[in-house]
This record gives structure tokens, C-alpha cells and sequence, in this order.
């Protein structure tokens, strides 16, 4: 308990045992920052806009709708055991 290293450290220490290049990260902030700079630009697949909600259409409310989170999910919705749970059994609400 408690000697548990972060995800980075062991690939780093594994990327150098293996002799490969690009493992030499000092920081959990040079990994981010690398990240960061490789997904620059890049839209996640079947992006289709900005989801921005309108929070009102010519002088009419839109109404939100609040889905429990596991119902978003086809392989979650069929999970008998996370429907039991607190967060399976809310309702939607339309606020």
C-alpha cells in the first residue's frame, strides 16, 4: 500500500529497459504537454457540431433533459446490475 507508481513511470521505466526513444519524461506535465500538442486539431470521430444547447428558440424555452447515465450507453443499458443502482434507477427529468 502506498508504493504504487503513476501509469507514466512505469511505461517510462518500461520504454527504457526495452531501449526505445521518446521515454525520457521527467514529469506527468511533459506527458500532458506532449499529448496536448500530437491531438492539436484533432475532431474525435463522428464529431457533428459544436453541442452547444439553445437556451432559447425565438422567445420559446427549450426544454433540457437530464438521461441517467446508464442509459446512454447500449452495452450499459443492458447491464442488470448497474440498473439497480442509484444512478440506474433515476428517472429522466425535463427541466
Amino acid at each position: 500500500m502506498g508504493e504504487a507508481r503513476p501509469g507514466w513511470k512505469v511505461l517510462r521505466v518500461l520504454g527504457n529497459l526495452l531501449g526505445l526513444a521518446g521515454f525520457d519524461y521527467q514529469s506527468s506535465e511533459e506527458v500532458l504537454h506532449e499529448v496536448r500538442q500530437a491531438c492539436d486539431g484533432v475532431r474525435p470521430a463522428g464529431y457533428q457540431g459544436t453541442h452547444a444547447v439553445s437556451v432559447e428558440t425565438e422567445g420559446a424555452a427549450t426544454a433540457l433533459v437530464d438521461v441517467p447515465m446508464y442509459q446512454t450507453d447500449a452495452l450499459l443499458r443492458r447491464a442488470p446490475s448497474l440498473q439497480k443502482t442509484r444512478e440506474g434507477r433515476t428517472p429522466a427529468v425535463t427541466y
